[in-house]
């Protein structure tokens, strides 16, 4: 039995909120800069300064193209696994210098004291046979252990299709009440913007009206929590809910939103 909701972003491991700018690094930031940075302070124990916070810039620097357009989730991890990444502090992050390397060899030499010993992929959940109907769903139960587990999970989707709304009261979704007026993702209307992101957290009281009659329906309960890397000024001070319905390549609810191009990969790590 999984607790009903958790919030790994409330850790002393989680960095603040930041911001990619101009530069394709949403991968980046969030295997690294959050993803990484979290999971080494939370097996040190330590807090996420700057100084124990991974400079997405390094990384980056090394696998970019000249157009400055994004990088692969397995080969961001390949160098965290082969050659590691320096704190921040060491290389700021630069969102208009993305073709320079870092010749300092206090800077390599740090950067073996922060690598990757192996990460995971989760199972793909949404697709036919395996819809999540509710927040008990056994398909639910992989990622949810994880982010029990202390684990944050990155995922990529079309984030320039989500469609938003917002959370309102409702007696039968009392949980609600704690988040009036903040954002959901409630579909994907479309293919256009893959985006890394990191899911930090869940929430199984949260509700959303996907089929718009006022009732709390079957299919209609749950959130994760995101982090995104657009700085604070994003929805909820850089965070967002995603509807677990939104999962789905086919919404779960009765008469809910019809959408299409859902999440579209999702990987967990261990260090």
């Amino acid at each position: 039995v999984l607790p009903k909701s958790v919030d790994n972003s409330n850790t002393k491991y989680f960095p603040e909120i930041g911001n990619q700018g101009s530069l394709g690094t949403c991968v980046l930031w969030a295997q690294v800069y959050y993803q990484f940075t979290y999971e080494m302070n939370r097996m040190r124990g330590t807090t996420a300064t700057p100084e124990n916070t991974a400079a997405p810039n390094f990384v980056y620097n090394l696998l970019a193209e000249k157009d400055a357009s994004g990088t692969s989730a397995e080969g961001n991890y390949a160098i965290l696994k082969s050659q590691g990444v320096p704190p921040i502090t060491m290389v700021p992050y630069d969102d208009k210098n993305h073709l320079s390397w870092n010749a300092d060899e206090k800077i390599w030499r740090e950067a073996m004291n922060w690598r990757l010993e192996d990460y995971k992929d989760l199972e793909y959940i949404g697709k036919d046979g395996k819809e999540v109907t509710s927040p008990t769903d056994s398909d639910l139960v992989e990622i949810k252990t994880a982010l029990n587990n202390g684990q944050v999970v990155t995922f990529s989707s079309f984030m320039n299709s989500w469609v938003y709304g917002n959370l309102k009261t409702h007696p039968d979704a009392p949980e609600n009440a704690k988040y009036e007026g903040e954002r959901i993702v409630k579909y994907v209307n479309g293919t256009k913007g893959s985006h890394r992101m990191v899911i930090v957290g869940y929430n199984d009281g949260i509700w959303f009206d996907h089929n718009s009659n006022g009732n709390v329906d079957a299919g209609e309960m749950g959130a994760f929590k995101i982090a995104n890397s657009w700085g604070t000024t994003y929805s909820n001070k850089g965070f967002c809910w995603v509807s677990y319905d939104v999962i789905n390549e086919k919404t779960a609810v009765e008469g809910g939103y019809a959408g299409s191009g859902r999440v579209v990969g999702m990987s967990g790590y261990t260090t």
